[in-house]
């Protein structure tokens, strides 16, 4: 079995309670023996640029360095400094070591004002699974994950950070569960959504985190606006076997138009 928890709860912009939090969150799920812990986006910077840190910086290594402590994959997101540029990072740590990163691929316009692109989409492996990250806005479109697929993925961890204002807010809510569970159906694969928590006046941290089958029905929910930490098991040939349908059942001549519309598609943009 393959056990696998998703944290939901509010951040602030204290890097050093943020971390805290995390090292007692990273010991309940660990003392649980979940094999995986994924954390929302950007939780330890409260996903801003201007709490960006390098991951040289001592804080940092003191997270890496207590991953030792129990047999489990942590996922947690971060406002990484490269020089002068900041990326919306997740980094993938397991036992002391930083096993990878991914910086988050579909920036909104606001992302784009404060954090660097990157279009690197990884998978990496541990426990036994092989599994890749997509963060936030990267869940609204399915070309991240199925490149990910692709290359071997079946679990896949979608962090957020969805303070969304209150107007439109429900709205919201019920479009980017639907985008996780269109992923784990269409692309067979485990998604795990982690979301923040709080707000302002303006705008509020409605949760809604949850761990998907393959056949996109919710296996764990956290309830709304509430701390929360779920956990889901897997059997382990969830992440090996087929169904029915497999992606070499798809014609090459349907890629080949898929490539020829997206190119015509994609020819304007790349002449500006």
């Amino acid at each position: 079995m393959v056990k696998i928890a998703a944290y939901q709860g509010r951040c602030t912009d204290n890097f050093d309670v943020n971390l805290v939090n995390v090292f007692g969150i990273i010991d309940r799920a660990g003392k649980d023996e979940n094999d995986f812990l994924c954390f929302p986006e950007g939780y330890l910077s409260n996903y801003k640029a201007d709490l960006m840190v390098p991951l040289d910086h001592p804080r940092v290594r003191e997270l890496i360095d207590y991953t030792r402590e129990y047999d489990m994959v942590v996922i947690v997101g971060i406002s990484e400094q490269v020089s002068e540029e900041a990326f919306n990072t997740a980094l993938i740590l397991y036992q002391g070591e930083i096993l990878g990163k991914y910086r988050k691929t579909m920036l909104t316009g606001s992302d784009k004002k404060a954090f660097a692109s990157d279009y690197e989409l990884p998978v990496f492996e541990a426990k036994g699974v092989q599994f890749g990250v997509i963060i936030c806005h990267d869940s609204s479109f399915i070309e991240p994950a199925l490149t990910m697929r692709w290359k071997g993925a079946r679990l896949l961890f979608s962090p957020h950070y969805n303070s969304i204002a209150y107007g439109r807010m429900d709205e919201h809510r019920t479009l980017v569960r639907n985008n996780h569970v269109g992923l784990s159906v269409l692309l067979q694969m485990v998604v795990v959504r982690a979301n923040v928590i709080g707000g302002d006046e303006n705008s509020l941290g409605y949760g809604d985190s949850a761990i998907f089958s393959p056949l996109g029905v919710p296996v764990a929910t956290a309830p709304l606006f509430k701390e929360a930490l779920i956990s889901a098991e897997f059997d382990d040939s969830v992440f090996t076997k087929e169904s029915w349908r497999t992606r070499q059942e798809i014609p090459l001549e349907v890629y080949r138009q898929l490539w020829t519309v997206a190119s015509d598609d994609l020819k304007p943009r790349e002449a500006q």
